[in-house]
């Protein structure tokens, strides 16, 4: 029987004059680089592979349960037909390209280009200034592993089995451990882990794959292990994400090996750093702290799947911890749009843990995939009624028993609701929705995933987005870009004098300065009407200092939407209000102070104060990391003198038409 222990496990050395680990995170955005110096790594176990199969690990992500979903025989007949097209995949955010057996290498995806060799990890990367180092990471995850198995086990093709395999001798050819821009963020390690334990036990009963590949397989996967909980994310100011991925990594890999001292280890570390993690970075509210909606998906994910796998093994994750992901998930439901996507406040890059439906035909804002899971794990019948077609399979994939029969008819509570800690406002009447932001600088105040979006918001009329918060883009690849994504003037909200709310300085790409000092004055909702009040300082930095003030009214059930800005403060000042429009949703000027907005679906009337200049310009909305939509957005500006305070008054009234 072939061993793991069968070739040498040291990292390799930094080469003398490489990047420091310090300059490779700034220019890669990676939260914490390789640590300088050696670590050694431990010799691989003279474990003999059949002795952990990886099924321990992802039995609980519905591996073996699913073999044969016969509770679900149509979607598997259906799936089975659209899911044999993983042997080519989209890199989401970037154009379709047919990547063959050797797409694991260090390319750079933008230029089409590849290492010949391997670089360390910590040494220069050719070219991050002018291509996306995101593609290769993402790609590198091997997240349309899932797919793949997923393939396997409904088809029984065996072409499915072997690409794994094929991919997993390519990536360990080509990535040696310690080497290239793929072992050069934690994070990207552990979620491909991840990927890996899932893949390799959805293909696990493969008669093509010899004991040979299981040797090699299985060393790989021990390595990422050891290099995980040697290259920990939770030394830089704070943790984020990255710390809770290297985490999830840790106890899928725990699992795996469960029955050698080093899985052990993993799992005792990742369960208890887990739990801390989960009253460091969940607000009171539900809230993840990085003040992203798109990201506090992500973590939701990371930290519910994480309870299902410690749920699986028998020994579950603590009651505290089980409440706060409950909050976790209710508040996922709360902001959730009337079209099923979720706002995209903040920073967005579509990160997942593990993709169990990417066919290819759901959008990376659809976050209604963890419902499934989580309406099981928790009870919730409403949570599944949201979740949609996709949540029994969801959750038959975690590897949960659902038979629908307390699947209810509404899927969400009218009221509205205010989450203070989040800095969220909700407020809903039927298919109307308005969703308020104005919170503070999150993370601690370190401001990784923060835009400047305060008292800004998206409003949704008769399920139809009208206004809507344009994303995020890209990250290290366009820095200008970047900024202006996240900039004042791309949000629907007002500038004074061009000033950013809060601090931003050009060449820290994730890093906002809190400015603004966000304040909830009011927060109503009654059976006619709710109304949020709320206030930010960060115009108080002017030389003639501004305070902003808005209400937002919004009427039932009608769903018209009223905002009153209010300005205190002295001088002469530039005054720009933004409003971003979906895509699809045009703008004429019908009057000196009546705009037109039209769709499909009908006509909204703005009415906005008179005597203001009126534009209507092309815009960009960015639906997923790396693509950008045409849309257009409206400028309003002025310039006002202040004696104290200043009010305007907008109003979005719809207009019904034949």
């Amino acid at each position: 029987m072939a061993r793991l222990g069968d070739r040498a496990g040291a990292r390799p050395r930094r080469p003398s004059g490489a990047t420091s680990g310090a300059d490779l995170r700034h220019r890669c955005g990676c939260g914490r680089p390789v640590d300088d110096g050696v670590v050694p790594a431990p010799p691989r176990p003279q474990v003999a592979v059949c002795e952990h199969p990886v099924r321990r690990a992802c039995e609980s992500a519905g591996a073996s349960r699913c073999t044969d979903p016969t509770h679900h025989r149509s979607r598997r007949t259906r799936s089975a037909s659209r899911i044999r097209s993983a042997w080519k995949w989209t890199l989401r955010a970037a154009r379709s390209r047919s990547l063959g057996t050797s797409g694991l290498h260090a390319h750079r995806l933008v230029s089409g280009s590849r290492a010949t060799a391997p670089v360390s990890a910590r040494s220069s990367v050719s070219g991050v200034d002018h291509a996306d180092i995101k593609y290769p990471w993402e790609l590198a995850r091997c997240q349309h592993w899932a797919t793949l198995g997923q393939a396997y086990r409904l088809t029984g093709d065996e072409r499915f089995a072997i690409e794994i395999s094929r991919q997993a001798d390519d990536f360990v050819e080509a990535n040696p451990v310690g080497m290239g821009i793929n072992w050069t963020c934690t994070m990207d390690v552990a979620l491909r882990a991840v990927s890996w334990a899932i893949g390799l036990e959805l293909v696990r009963t493969s008669p093509a794959l010899d004991d040979a590949f299981w040797t090699r397989a299985y060393a790989a996967l021990f390595d990422h292990g050891v290099f995980i909980r040697a290259n920990l994310e939770n030394t830089y100011e704070v943790t984020s994400n990255h710390f809770l991925s290297n985490l999830a990594g840790l106890l899928f890999l725990g699992g795996v090996f469960a029955d050698l001292p080093q899985g052990s280890g993993w799992n005792t570390f990742a369960r208890a750093a887990l739990e801390h993690e989960m009253t460091v970075q969940v607000l009171p509210d539900g809230a993840d702290y990085e003040s992203s909606i798109p990201y506090h998906r992500l973590v939701t994910e990371l930290f519910l799947g994480s309870s299902r796998l410690a749920e699986h093994q028998g020994e579950p994750m603590s009651n505290a911890y089980r409440s706060h992901l409950h909050g976790m998930v209710a508040f996922l439901a709360a902001v959730t749009r009337p079209d099923g996507l979720m706002p995209q406040v903040g920073d967005a890059d579509d990160g997942r843990l593990h993709q169990f439906n990417a066919d290819g035909t759901t959008s990376p804002q659809d976050a209604r995939h963890l419902f499934g899971p989580a309406a099981v794990m928790f009870h919730e019948p409403p949570w599944m009624a949201l979740a949609g077609p996709a949540g029994p399979w969801e959750a038959a994939w975690w590897g949960l028993d659902f038979n629908g029969t307390w699947l209810p008819t509404q899927a969400r509570e009218e009221a509205g609701r205010l989450f203070p800690h989040a800095g969220i406002a909700v407020m809903r009447s039927g298919d109307h929705c308005l969703l308020v932001t104005n919170g503070v600088v999150g993370t601690n105040g370190f401001g990784n995933h923060k835009h400047n979006d305060q008292l800004s918001f998206e409003y949704h009329h008769a399920g139809t987005p009208l206004i809507v918060d344009p994303g995020s883009y890209v990250y290290t690849s366009d820095a200008a870009a970047r900024n202006l994504f996240r900039s004042t003037a791309f949000h629907n909200t007002l500038s004074v004098d061009g000033v950013e709310q809060n601090e931003m300085r050009p060449d820290w790409l994730f890093r906002l300065f809190e400015s603004s000092n966000a304040q909830h004055l009011s927060f109503e909702d009654r059976a006619d009407a709710s109304e949020y009040v709320g206030r930010h300082h960060g115009y108080e930095r002017l030389p003639e200092p501004v305070t902003h003030e808005r209400t937002f009214r919004f009427l039932k059930p009608s769903g018209t939407l009223v905002i009153v800005d209010r300005l205190v403060g002295h001088g002469r000042h530039e005054l720009r209000w933004h409003f971003h429009l979906a895509p699809g949703l045009s703008a004429e000027r019908t009057g000196e102070t009546t705009l037109l907005l039209a769709a499909a679906a009908g006509r909204w009337q703005l009415t906005v104060p008179p005597g203001l200049d009126i534009s209507i310009r092309p815009a960009a909305y960015s639906p997923s990391y790396g693509v950008k939509a045409p849309c257009s957005a409206i400028d309003i500006s002025s310039q006002v003198g202040l004696r104290g305070e200043g009010a305007f008054e907008f109003a979005f009234e719809f207009v019904f038409t034949s």
